[in-house]
């Protein structure tokens, strides 16, 4: 399983500055390759799977320059989560 931080993703794209736009690109694409995507934290993961693509509206959002994903019936900010992509 590669595993990547926010910040690695800003290595592999090359860019100094990836907007939460490009970031929610990279989890779209990395779903439409029938690929899980896991958002991380010490204490948690979210692992959300391709066959919730129709709905990933639901589940994440990008306000501004942050992503949040959906618990329950509150936003938690994924800014500082790792991204981890699963095969």
């Amino acid at each position: 399983m590669a595993r990547y931080h926010t910040n690695q993703l800003l290595a592999i794209k090359g860019e100094d500055d990836m907007t939460a736009a490009e970031k929610f690109e990279l989890v779209i694409n990395h779903l439409r390759n029938r690929r899980p995507v896991y958002f991380v934290t010490y204490t948690r993961a979210t692992k959300i799977t391709p066959k919730y693509l129709p709905q990933i509206e639901e589940i994440v959002k990008v306000s501004g320059n942050s992503i949040y994903l959906r618990h329950g019936k509150h936003w938690d900010c994924a800014d500082y989560c790792a991204i981890q992509a699963g095969e």
